[in-house]
C-alpha cells in the first residue's frame, strides 16, 4: 500500500494488489502546517519568554533586596544619631553634675554651659525625633527644667534638669538597642534574600537549560530518524518496495518529504500496474488475433470440404427415394457440417479484429459470443453456461474488445477457485438494462449445501484489478459482490446517455 500526495489539499492513491484506489481528501480540520523554521523561530521566542519571565522574577526580588537596602540604610542613620545622642546627654549629665559640684552663688557660670550641652543635643535627635516620638516628650522636659533653673537657678531645679536628662539617656539607650535589634533582623533578612534569589535564580536558570536541551535533543534524534526512515523508504523504493506507507504525520518539510516518497512509490506502483495492463491487454488482443488467423485458415481449409460435404448430403438427399437407399441418412450430414460452418464462423466471429475506441455495441451479440467460445474452455467442464438476454436493449457505448475480455474473466473468476462439488448447474450470464445504463451482470449457482464457498468467488485480484481498469476506461463501472448472493455487474451507459462511474 503507498500513497501520494505531499500537501494538504491533495487527493491521495492507494495501490493495493494492483488497483489504484483514491482516499485521503482534505480535511479542512487537520492541523496546520508549521514549517521546521517556524518551529526554530518559536523555540526561539519561548527561550527568549523564559529569560524575560526570569528577569522579570529576578527584577522583583530586587525590588524588594532595594527596600532591604532602604531600610538598613535608615536603620543606621538611626542608630548613628541615637550613638551621637548618647553621647552629648553624656556630655549635659556631666555638665549638670559639675554645675550640682558648684556652690549656689555661682550657679550662673554652670547656667551658660548647661544651656549650651542641651542645645548641642538638638543636632542627633534632629534627624530621628520624627522616628521617636517619645524621645521629643523627654527633651522637651529637659528644656522645661532647664528655663526652670535658668529662671530660679536652684539645686532643686537643678536635680529637675538631671532627672529630665537621665530619663533622655535612658530612653535614646532603650531606642539604641532596639535600633540595632532592628538592624540585625533586617541584615540577617536581606542576607537571607539575597542567598534565596541566588538559589532560584541558578535552579531557573539550570531547569530553563536542561529542558531546553532535553528538547532539542529529543526533537533533533527524531528528526535524524525520521530523515533516515525517509531516506531508507526512499531506497527500498527504488529497489520495489510497494507496501504500507511511512508512518510519518508530521506537517513540516520532513512531512512533505515523506508524504513525497510516498507518492513516488504510488507513482511507481501506478505505473508498474498500468504497464502490466498494457501488457496483458496487449496479450489479450495478440491471442485474439491468433485465435482469429487460426480460425480464418480453419475456415478456409475445411469450407471447401464441407461444402463439397454439404453439397453430396443434398444430392443424395434429393435422390434417396429414387435409390431406394433406406440406410442413407444425408440429414445428418447436413446438420454436422452446419454445425461445423456455424463453430467456425462464431469463432472467427469473435477472434476478428475490432476498434479499440468506445463505439455503439450490441451487448446482447457481445455476451453471446463471449459465452459461446467459453464453452469450448476446459475449467468449465463441470458448470455450463447460460446466457439469457434481454431482447429489444439499446446499443450500449463500449469498447467491443473491452467487454468481450470483462465477461470472460467475471465468468472464469466466478467458478476459479470454487470447489467443482460447490456448483449447482451453471454460470448465469445476463444481459438488461436498469436505472438508464446497460449491464452484463455474472451470477454463479452455488449449491445449498456448499455455501462456504461463496468466499472463494470472484477471488482473482488480477482478473479483478484488469476488469475494473477497462470498465472505467470506457465510462463504465463494476461492481462485485462476494458473500451469500455472490455475482458481478458490469455496468455501460447506453447510447445518448453520459457516462456514470
Amino acid at each position: 500500500f503507498a500513497r501520494s500526495g505531499p500537501r494538504r489539499g491533495d487527493r491521495q492513491t492507494a495501490v493495493v494488489n494492483g488497483r489504484v484506489l483514491e482516499h485521503g481528501a482534505a480535511n479542512p480540520t487537520a492541523r496546520p502546517r508549521m514549517s521546521l523554521r517556524a518551529k526554530g523561530t518559536l523555540a526561539l521566542l519561548l527561550l527568549a519568554g523564559y529569560a524575560l519571565a526570569m528577569y522579570a522574577y529576578i527584577e522583583h526580588e530586587r525590588k524588594a533586596v532595594l527596600v532591604n537596602v532602604t531600610g538598613l540604610d535608615r536603620l543606621r542613620v538611626q542608630e548613628d544619631a541615637l550613638t551621637r545622642a548618647s553621647l552629648s546627654l553624656s556630655d549635659a549629665l556631666f555638665v549638670v553634675n559639675r554645675t550640682v559640684a558648684r556652690r549656689a552663688d555661682d550657679y550662673d557660670g554652670g547656667r551658660q554651659d548647661l544651656a549650651f550641652a542641651v542645645e548641642e543635643l538638638k543636632g542627633p535627635l534632629r534627624p530621628i525625633v520624627a522616628d521617636f516620638p517619645e524621645l521629643e516628650a523627654r527633651y522637651a522636659a529637659v528644656q522645661a527644667g532647664l528655663e526652670a533653673f535658668s529662671t530660679r537657678a536652684s539645686l532643686a531645679n537643678l536635680f529637675e534638669v538631671r532627672a529630665a536628662l537621665n530619663e533622655l539617656a535612658n530612653e535614646v539607650d532603650r531606642e539604641g538597642i532596639r535600633a540595632r535589634e532592628r538592624r540585625r533582623t533586617v541584615n540577617d533578612g536581606f542576607r537571607r534574600d539575597y542567598e534565596r534569589i541566588a538559589v532560584v535564580s541558578l535552579v531557573l536558570g539550570l531547569a530553563g537549560l536542561g529542558v531546553f536541551g532535553v528538547a532539542s535533543q529529543v526533537f533533533f534524534s527524531r528528526l535524524a530518524a525520521e530523515i533516515d526512515t525517509v531516506r531508507e523508504r526512499a531506497a527500498a523504493i527504488v529497489r520495489g518496495y510497494r507496501g504500507a506507507p511511512l508512518a510519518i504525520a508530521r506537517r513540516d518539510e520532513v512531512g512533505d518529504l515523506a508524504r513525497a516518497v510516498d507518492r513516488m512509490g504510488a507513482d511507481l506502483a501506478e505505473r508498474e500496474r498500468r504497464i502490466e495492463l498494457g501488457a496483458r491487454q496487449q496479450m489479450h488482443r495478440e491471442r485474439m488475433a491468433a485465435i482469429g488467423a487460426m480460425a480464418a485458415n480453419v475456415a478456409h481449409e475445411i469450407g471447401n470440404p464441407l461444402a463439397a460435404i454439404s453439397g453430396l448430403a443434398q444430392e443424395m438427399l434429393a435422390n434417396r427415394d429414387a435409390t431406394k437407399c433406406a440406410l442413407c441418412r444425408p440429414e445428418l450430414m447436413l446438420e454436422q457440417t452446419d454445425r461445423i460452418a456455424r463453430m467456425t464462423r462464431q469463432i472467427a466471429e469473435f477472434a476478428a479484429q475490432r476498434s479499440a475506441d468506445v463505439e455503439p455495441v450490441d451487448l446482447n451479440a457481445l455476451g453471446r459470443a463471449a459465452c459461446d467460445v467459453l464453452r469450448f474452455d476446459a475449467r468449465l467442464r463441470h458448470a455450463g453456461i447460460v446466457f439469457s438476454e434481454t431482447p429489444g436493449l439499446p446499443a450500449a457505448m463500449a469498447v467491443p474488445d473491452h467487454v468481450t475480455h470483462i465477461v470472460m474473466n467475471l465468468v472464469l473468476a466466478s467458478i476459479e477457485h470454487v470447489p467443482a462439488d460447490a456448483l449447482d448447474s451453471a454460470v448465469e450470464v445476463r444481459t438488461g438494462a436498469e436505472r438508464g445504463r446497460l449491464f452484463v451482470r455474472v451470477v454463479p449457482r452455488i449449491s445449498a449445501a456448499a455455501q462456504e464457498a461463496n468466499a472463494k468467488t470472484f477471488d482473482d485480484p488480477a482478473r479483478d484489478s484488469i476488469s475494473r481498469h477497462l470498465a472505467k476506461e470506457m465510462g463504465g463501472s463494476l461492481d462485485i459482490a462476494r458473500g451469500e448472493k455472490p455475482g458481478a455487474t458490469l455496468w455501460l451507459p447506453a447510447l445518448g446517455e453520459p457516462a456514470k462511474t
